[in-house]
């Protein structure tokens, strides 16, 4: 990923590609979410998933939900295993989550993915 980075950086510093080209090759931002917990039930709750207000134009979060019960043998959550989604996006102005899907178990919880692993 850094060297198509350092080629649009060398490439722009000589004149040969413009500054705005740089902002495509490194791709949108990663953001972080909010995730406002909206009319809590007896054992789920639908929240309000939004990307943070800091979040670039363009930027979007990856986001999926979590056990906070159930570990695998290695210490880390249980993950539920989604073959086709894995993971949702959201952005300030859509999201890709099914409605079905916000209604959160109250033993589970949202994470997000910051875009380094």
């Amino acid at each position: 990923m850094l060297q198509p980075l350092w080629a649009a950086l060398t490439l722009a510093l000589l004149g040969v590609l413009p500054v705005a080209a740089i902002a495509q090759v490194t791709g949108p931002a990663h953001c972080r979410i909010e995730v406002i917990v909206d009319n809590v039930l007896p054992s789920a709750y639908p929240p309000v998933i939004r990307v943070a207000p800091g979040c670039p134009p363009g930027g979007y979060a990856r986001v999926r939900k979590s056990s906070t019960l159930n570990l695998r043998r290695n210490g880390a959550p249980y993950q539920p295993v989604r073959s086709t989604v894995g993971a949702w996006n959201v952005t300030a102005s859509s999201s890709t989550i099914p409605p079905g899907e916000l209604w959160t178990p109250a033993t589970w919880r949202w994470e997000w993915w910051d875009g380094t692993h």
